[in-house]
């Protein structure tokens, strides 16, 4: 039952319904309360956590009042799934602990350089876990790679140990059955995120040059023309940033032309005022 409430939350975040998201995380919560399992705890904490950190969506410094309740929402649904994970054991338990420590990690890296003891102590539980026979597999090896790629962008910056990261997690993912909709997601934007971090914002662009090739050869399927607009947004970013104006009238031009041609799927890509502005400005 749990894992239905996490999909039919994911659609709800998509379509951006967060009233109707936070009212299905009470229904699961009701559903956790009555089966009464350590499992089903640490499955209910860790859609929360997910629903939190979807709701913040990236502001991990939390400046603002609103980010910091939520923030702090974030931090303790994370703090209760990894002690109900570490309590329901088993390999699913295991599984689970590992997602939930990487997860609190990748957080606290992304929310203050101060917290680099308490990241490093996470990423040593999570080894410690990975030398045994669950470090055979490719989906958590590919979250760990990705989040050592942060660690080495953020924590300790070398670039060298960086890229060693991100092309090992590149490595993982080829090892798992997931889609390219997934490796989009979990490794392609991050990768692009973590290489603008370093001001290689040509490394960056080509990466999600290459994720909108892919979603391309899918035609007008729905979720690839959403994630392709997305991307689209993802690279106006990135070009403004790089300082590239022309690059990004094009991008804006190209995005609202989409905008028209599927506004009766619904799919929509908003570009903010002040972003339009800055960009006309140089």
């Amino acid at each position: 039952g749990m894992k239905v409430y996490r999909l039919v939350l994911s659609v709800d975040q998509e379509r951006r319904q967060f009233d109707i998201g936070a009212q299905r995380l009470r229904e699961a919560e009701q559903l956790a309360r009555q089966v009464r399992q350590k499992e089903v705890w640490a499955l209910f904490y860790d859609i929360q956590s997910e629903f939190y950190d979807f709701l913040l969506d990236g502001a991990y410094d939390a400046r603002q009042p609103g980010e910091k309740a939520v923030f702090r929402k974030l931090m303790a649904a994370l703090n209760h799934a990894i002690r109900w994970s570490r309590a329901a054991g088993g390999p699913e338990g295991e599984e689970q602990l590992i997602k939930n420590l990487l997860a609190k990690a990748t957080v606290l890296m992304r929310s203050s350089p101060r917290n680099r003891r308490t990241v490093r102590r996470l990423l040593a539980e999570v080894e410690t876990h990975l030398s045994g026979q669950t470090g055979k597999n490719p989906e958590l090896l590919t979250i760990y790679w990705m989040v050592c790629g942060w660690y080495a962008s953020v924590m300790e910056p070398s670039l060298e140990r960086t890229e060693e990261c991100l092309s090992r997690a590149a490595e993982s993912f080829a090892g798992t059955e997931r889609t390219d909709l997934d490796r989009i997601d979990e490794v392609m934007v991050p990768s692009a995120d973590i290489y603008c971090g370093w001001g290689l914002f040509e490394t960056a662009a080509a990466l999600l040059r290459e994720a909108i090739a892919i979603c391309e050869a899918q035609g007008t399927v729905l979720p690839w023309l959403r994630k392709k607009l997305e991307l689209w947004r993802y690279l106006l970013d990135v070009c403004f940033e790089w300082g590239k104006p022309e690059l990004c009238k094009a991008l804006i031009r190209a995005i609202e032309d989409e905008n028209a041609r599927y506004a009766y799927l619904g799919i929509q890509q908003e570009i903010s005022r002040e972003l339009r502005e800055a960009i006309l400005e140089r």
